[in-house]
């Protein structure tokens, strides 16, 4: 409920303009006020693979807009680590490198290989964005509508 509170004051706050919020405690159906951040996580692969369901979970809570701390939050990443969650996350609705502020530096210019395979996936995060922007801005069902308004066949049924 707090996210739908800070959604409208922001709205009178500055009027025409939309607001951005990430919060990590969020409730079912909340994506249409909120995105949502999966909390702080361990540079770890166990937590790379986490992120993947907790993405795909809130999705069926109707919060599209969700993501993890790429890399890990707490503790130290590595190259190998740090390169394949990037090249993960870049395909995630959030995306951002953060860390606690004790860990080791973990921005992708670290290393080549990361800072390569990043500029690679989000290049193509971004040849792919006017696929997720549309939907996300029109709702699924008028974003896949043919002209006359009428679902066509990718659009989903609700």
């Amino acid at each position: 409920m707090e996210e739908i509170s800070t959604h409208k004051a922001l709205l009178d706050l500055h009027p025409g303009k939309r607001p951005f919020m990430i919060s990590r405690s969020t409730f079912a159906s909340a994506g249409k006020w909120t995105g949502h951040w999966l909390g702080d996580n361990f540079s770890k692969w166990a937590y790379m693979h986490y992120s993947i369901q907790g993405a795909l979970q809130f999705q069926l809570f109707q919060i599209p807009f969700v993501g993890a701390d790429t890399c890990g939050f707490n503790d130290n990443t590595d190259e190998e680590l740090c390169n394949r969650w990037m090249q993960l996350s870049a395909f995630m609705p959030f995306y951002r490198n953060h860390n606690i502020i004790s860990a080791l530096p973990q921005e992708p210019y670290r290393w080549d290989s990361v800072a390569n395979a990043s500029r690679t996936a989000i290049a193509i995060r971004y040849s792919l964005l006017p696929y997720w922007v549309r939907p996300v801005l029109l709702g699924w069902s008028q974003a896949w509508a043919d002209e006359s308004g009428r679902c066509s066949t990718h659009c989903l049924r609700t």
